[in-house]
């Protein structure tokens, strides 16, 4: 609620001013400590499980108990090695930390042994996220020996988005960025924004082909349906995009008119119905009397005429109506 310094009510604070804050919502049940964050921004989820690029001056083991100091806090954890060390002393690993901390990309995190004689290392944060199943797979080792690599956050972020969809709300507080900079950083990386997602050109064509596939797949082995509803090509691409994203690249295939949605359904452009060989035949015996009734007809009219149950019948009319018949 206020800013106090010396003694005096102040509107600002400046990096190394002693001050005194009077703050409200404060939980009584846990007073501040030292190491917590003052931001007007909710307070994001803490990492206790940080993937990370250990410089060792010593060789580190698996599971080798740490002392890891971020900033001004301070908690014990555990290295789970995901790579060997290489002729500098780098290697890959993850943090399990007793207590989870409040980290951002690249921060620094000092290594000291569990003695607490000597310093260990440095680590350098490169993901704050750890899948649960596949974390030692050539893909993901790459794309994480790829954070490692990059010299400045345009190609981290760049190649990110060549990989996988970004949320635009989590980079904001990953990499400490205002919406300029976030802006900013979007141009020098190269990447597009459909709602709240980023993503690489590349990666979103890629997207777009492989509904395209699948949709001209359906076509041929179906010819003789209008197409598919937007949920269940959804569920045949396995796409592993957040459904609001799947959902605006297939509307901007529509926009674009590689795509068409009728009613419900969608399907390419350049699609026309066809009825199959049986179909075929029973319109040919039924057009023609068709042309001579005067008045409308039932479908229990035509199964009966055609000798047919009219169960079978109904669909056969409901291609037809749809082909413009």
């Amino acid at each position: 609620r206020g800013i106090h310094c010396q003694g005096q009510e102040s509107q600002t604070a400046l990096p190394g001013t002693r001050v005194a804050l009077n703050l409200s919502g404060v939980d009584n049940h846990r007073a501040p400590q030292r190491g917590d964050w003052l931001s007007s921004l909710p307070q994001p989820d803490a990492c206790g499980r940080p993937v990370v690029q250990i410089r060792a001056f010593e060789p580190v083991t698996h599971w080798q108990s740490v002392h890891c100091h971020h900033g001004a806090e301070h908690t014990l954890g555990r290295i789970s090695q995901l790579t060997e060390a290489d002729g500098r002393g780098y290697c890959l690993a993850e943090l399990v930390l007793d207590k989870p901390l409040l980290l951002c990309q690249d921060d620094p995190i000092v290594l000291r042994h569990a003695s607490g004689k000597h310093t260990l290392g440095a680590a350098r944060v490169l993901a704050l996220t750890v899948p649960n199943r596949k974390k030692r797979t050539e893909e993901r080792l790459a794309l994480i020996g790829c954070l490692a690599d990059a010299e400045t956050p345009a190609a981290a972020l760049a190649h990110l988005g060549r990989q996988q969809a970004l949320a635009v709300s989590d980079l904001a507080r990953r990499w400490q960025l205002t919406e300029a900079g976030l802006t900013r950083l979007i141009q020098e990386a190269g990447l597009s924004r459909h709602g709240g997602f980023l993503l690489a050109p590349e990666l979103l064509e890629a997207e777009q082909q492989h509904y395209l596939s699948l949709l001209e797949q359906y076509h041929q082995q179906h010819p003789d349906q209008l197409g598919l509803g937007r949920n269940r090509l959804l569920r045949m691409s396995h796409s592993k995009f957040p459904l609001p994203l799947a959902s605006l690249i297939l509307e901007r295939l529509c926009r674009d008119r590689r795509m068409v949605l009728r009613g419900a359904l969608l399907q390419l452009p350049q699609h026309r119905m066809t009825l199959d060989p049986q179909a075929e035949a029973c319109w040919q015996r039924l057009s023609p009397w068709l042309e001579q009734q005067d008045t409308p007809v039932w479908v229990t009219e035509m199964a009966e005429y055609l000798e047919l149950d009219p169960g079978e019948l109904r669909p056969l009319c409901f291609q037809l109506v749809q082909q413009g018949f």
